[in-house]
């Protein structure tokens, strides 16, 4: 029973390991402007375009 029960865990575990993976990855095709928001690419209240040169006044 615990081993069936740890490789239920651990194909549950791989999942959204794969699944957070996928979301993670940025199409790059036609885009303009990438805003991250997170700390390291902001600068007060301007938010860095870590793609081109758009950098905008705003906040997330």
């Amino acid at each position: 029973m615990s081993n069936k029960m740890l490789a239920i865990a651990m194909v549950v575990a791989t999942f959204f390991i794969c699944a957070n993976e996928a979301r993670a990855k940025v199409v790059t095709d036609g885009l303009v402007s990438y805003w991250t928001c997170d700390k390291a690419d902001t600068k007060g209240d301007v938010l860095k375009d870590a793609w081109g040169e758009n950098h905008e006044n705003r906040t997330c």
